[in-house]
């Protein structure tokens, strides 16, 4: 990461193959962040309120006002492979912040700029009706998820000890609600843009089923409700 501004990429129709198409085969222009070094949570944040709206500059502030500094290798992987990251940071001219920022900087980002509450679901309820009506409340936008978690195979147990070597916070990707009622998969590691995920009931279910098992967690992004003046 430079020390200048980073700046971020976005794709709508253009930098995608073609833009998604909804349930019905329209095709619609979602805004689209990728991935850029170990700045996922950033992108989560500007892919979900869809325009870019925070840069690194913005989270590193919002993480030095919350007073969060990393003094402590947060894993025994982040342990082993901190000094080489510092290392290739250095190479890289990279700032102080190596990203990975946490979900506190996330809500604190949120709501300051839009009003929006991120509200922590918890884990170990595996229910996955209750996560959908969640997500379909009225005043939900959408969620943030943060993946972390593997199947319990080899592969996928050393796969997640390298991604924490160098994302100790885990990797941070937003789904969003849009208005033609179409919900989308707006991870900024997506090579070819965004994914509908409700196309059907199932599709939607399968989605959650995946992606709040083990360590992982959501975060619904729950708009502010203004209070009618009696």
């Amino acid at each position: 990461m430079s020390q200048e501004n980073t700046k971020l990429t976005t794709s709508m129709s253009s930098s995608s193959p073609s833009p998604p198409s909804s349930s019905d085969g329209v095709q619609v222009n979602i805004y689209h962040e990728k991935q850029i070094g170990s700045l996922c949570a950033i992108h989560a944040a500007n892919n979900l309120l869809g325009k870019q709206q925070f840069t690194e500059e913005d989270f590193i502030a919002i993480q030095n006002e919350l007073n969060i500094f990393e003094e402590e290798p947060r894993n025994f992987c982040h342990r082993i492979c901190k000094p080489m990251f510092n290392l290739f940071s250095r190479y890289c001219k990279s700032t102080a912040s190596e990203g990975n920022f946490d979900a506190n900087v996330l809500m604190s980002a949120l709501y300051k700029t839009n009003k929006t509450n991120l509200e922590f679901w918890d884990n170990r309820n595996k229910n996955i009706d209750e996560v959908i009506l969640k997500l379909n409340k009225q005043n939900c936008a959408g969620c943030i998820i943060n993946l972390r978690g593997n199947d319990g195979c080899l592969m996928s147990s050393v796969t997640k000890c390298l991604s924490l070597c160098f994302r100790p916070n885990g990797h941070w990707i937003a789904v969003k609600k849009i208005s033609d009622g179409g919900i989308y998969n707006l991870n900024s590691s997506l090579k070819n843009g965004p994914i509908q995920i409700n196309k059907n009931e199932e599709q939607l279910k399968e989605f959650f089923s995946k992606n709040i098992k083990n360590e992982n967690y959501i975060l619904f992004a729950m708009l502010e409700i203004e209070k009618k003046q009696e």
